[in-house]
């Protein structure tokens, strides 16, 4: 497999025929060209509902205090934002006229917002994904507020974007018809969850139980002299010592399903990170489980003297079940092992670790359970190892047990779970409100651009009323949110150029190896350059981040130090110029997105940049006759 290359070469200052030098360049002696501020600030988008879990509005500055790592922050800025926005009913949402609810509301229509919707179809079933993209493409292409863009990806077993950004909705609305016939592979894990419970009767051998292996029932305990004999369930086992293989191979295998799908969740929300604007990431599965196979091991639990002296599973005839013939094996599993070999599979410090990811690059997390409120039961031609899954005590940690990642994703990003809902649309209002109705309340911390994640408490002084924000942020380096952007323009095209820097393509040459070398060429404005006087000069800094991406494939990210320094005599003449720089970079053929961004190192203004270019298979000169 071949991967992109890149070369960077040196360039030059061009020094000829100035321009008139442009207002506001001109500076005293001893004073920097350009003004260096960095103002710090937070903004946290606080949520507040009543008791009925309606908006609350009119809140002023004086209702809410604001903590950042337990110590109280003043509230430097705020603002109470609350728009009306209602679309017409198959016509894209026009942006509406803002409610002005205090002195500082906003006075303008809400910014758009990027969606990203995300499918798990390793942990969801195809008629569950049906139904919910089936919804969710009704409320996509008819009432979204004009000017949202939505990104489509999928994960099942890779990462896959089936469609980039885009205000299409139509294109929206078929990348959704393509994904619903995409195969489902929730139905293998549960084909696989059964199989391994059947792995567990085999070894206990239901052959010596009373009554038929698939007439198992819940029956109402031990008799008195087998509670006896076992100790009342809980000191020896009557379970073979290898019980428990099948259901650890089991959770092994889900569990690097589960950390497959949280590398994919956060590679995605890495490429979001440099998107402006609100993000919304809403993550459709059937649920995932915090602790792989932990109603697994409950069943293990039950049967192994943990805990059937009082769950009482039994086969149809009374007899108790796995009582294997009345004796009992000191040495065998024992049911407390059970929650010890549960734990040993836990992801929950990979859940947190992925919730502060997603924080740190201001991304918030909505979750739906798809399945939604099934009727719960099993149908009278399941087996054995169905009817003990469907048991009260097994059923509900299978349950909770999904439901925890989604929760915790939610709550911690200042999201919602969505669970027990068939009908989803009106949840899909509920986060249309979020944007539109909320509070933004700026604080400057004591720090700039430390690198660690810091926590966030908001609290309203008014009783009755529920929070939800983001609980959690990291400062980010200056220079890091550089490379956020700069890969944002990788991934979506993202451009913005404060520094009015212009970008030319040159002539693209075969480079004689099956490649492309393509220049770059890089016109910055000095006078928007922020210069620092010394006795002899002016200097400043530049900083160059230039990234490629093929077929998925990225060039790792270079970065490339500018000094600028004009003698001080030139300096006037200087300023009315541009300082030319050329990259130059070898590219595969096929469709290239190169990213480059351009950073003033004193002032941290960036331009980001970028561009797609269609690279055929370049021609070779043929070799000359002998």
């Amino acid at each position: 497999m071949r991967q992109s290359s890149a070369v960077i070469i040196l360039a030059c200052l061009t020094l000829a025929a100035a321009p008139e030098l442009p207002a506001g360049a001109q500076t005293a002696a001893g004073r920097e060209f350009g003004e260096r501020i960095e103002v710090n600030t937070v903004n946290v988008e606080v949520h507040v509902t009543d008791r009925n879990g309606k908006p609350v509005t009119g809140l002023q500055r004086g209702d809410f205090t604001l903590f950042e790592d337990g110590k109280p922050m003043a509230i430097a800025n705020f603002d109470a934002m609350a728009y009306q926005a209602v679309a017409t009913p198959g016509v894209p949402a026009a942006p509406a006229v803002p409610a002005v609810l205090a002195a500082e509301s906003a006075k303008a229509p809400r910014d758009p917002a990027s969606w990203v919707i995300f499918v798990d179809d390793v942990f969801i079933h195809p008629a569950h994904r049906a139904r919910a993209l089936g919804q969710l493409r009704t409320f996509l292409t008819t009432e979204l507020i004009a000017g949202d863009q939505v990104m489509l990806a999928t994960y099942d077993h890779g990462l896959h974007i089936r469609l980039p950004f885009s205000s299409d909705r139509a294109a929206l609305g078929r990348a959704l018809d393509a994904t619903e016939k995409l195969v489902g592979n929730g139905n293998e894990l549960d084909r696989a969850r059964r199989e391994a419970l059947q792995r567990v009767f085999q070894d206990l051998d239901l052959s010596d139980v009373g009554g038929k292996p698939d007439q198992i029932t819940r029956g109402k305990g031990l008799a008195k002299e087998q509670q006896d004999d076992s100790g009342g369930g809980g000191g020896t086992s009557q379970c073979p010592i290898n019980v428990s293989e099948p259901v650890k191979t089991y959770a092994a295998a889900v569990r690097h399903e589960v950390l497959s799908s949280v590398s994919a969740l956060t590679v995605l929300i890495n490429s979001l990170s440099g998107i402006p604007g609100r993000k919304v990431l809403l993550h459709i599965s059937d649920g995932i489980p915090l602790n792989p196979a932990e109603d697994m091991f409950q069943v293990l639990f039950q049967i192994c003297g943990g805990g059937a002296a009082t769950s009482g599973l039994t086969a149809s005839s009374g007899v108790p079940l796995f009582s294997g013939g009345g004796s009992t094996l000191s040495a065998g599993y024992q049911g407390s092992q059970a929650a010890l070999d549960a734990q040993a599979f836990s992801t929950a410090k990979d859940w947190t670790t992925l919730t502060a990811h997603a924080n740190a690059q201001r991304v918030t997390l909505y979750t739906l359970q798809a399945s939604g409120a099934e009727a719960a039961g099993t149908s009278a031609d399941t087996g054995p190892e169905d009817r003990v899954l469907s048991l009260p005590e097994v059923a509900s940690i299978e349950s909770s047990n999904r439901q925890q990642p989604l929760s915790e994703m939610a709550s911690d990003t200042g999201g919602k779970a969505i669970f027990w809902a068939n009908d989803i649309r009106p949840e899909l209002v509920h986060i249309q409100e979020d944007l539109a109705t909320y509070y933004s309340l700026g604080f400057n911390p004591p720090h700039l651009g430390d690198s660690r994640e810091h926590h966030i408490t908001v609290k309203v002084k008014q009783p009755g009323m529920t929070v939800r924000y983001r609980q959690s942020y990291r400062d980010k380096p200056a220079l890091e949110r550089a490379v956020d952007h700069t890969l944002a323009s990788l991934y979506y095209g993202y451009q913005d150029n404060p520094l009015d820097v212009q970008l030319e393509v040159g002539d693209m040459v075969p480079d004689g190896k099956g490649n492309w070398a393509v220049p770059f060429r890089l016109r910055i404005p000095l006078y928007k350059v922020t210069m620092q006087q010394t006795e002899t000069s002016f200097e400043g800094k530049v900083q160059l981040l230039v990234a490629s991406q093929t077929d998925g494939k990225k060039t790792p990210l270079r970065q490339v130090e500018v000094p600028i320094k004009i003698p001080r005599l030139s300096a006037l003449t200087a300023l009315g110029q541009y300082y030319q720089y050329e990259v130059k970079l070898t590219l595969e053929p096929g469709e290239q997105n190169v990213a480059i961004a351009v950073r003033d190192e004193a002032s941290t203004t960036t331009s980001f940049l970028a561009r797609t270019l269609q690279l055929g298979v370049p021609v070779q000169p043929a070799a000359s006759a002998r």
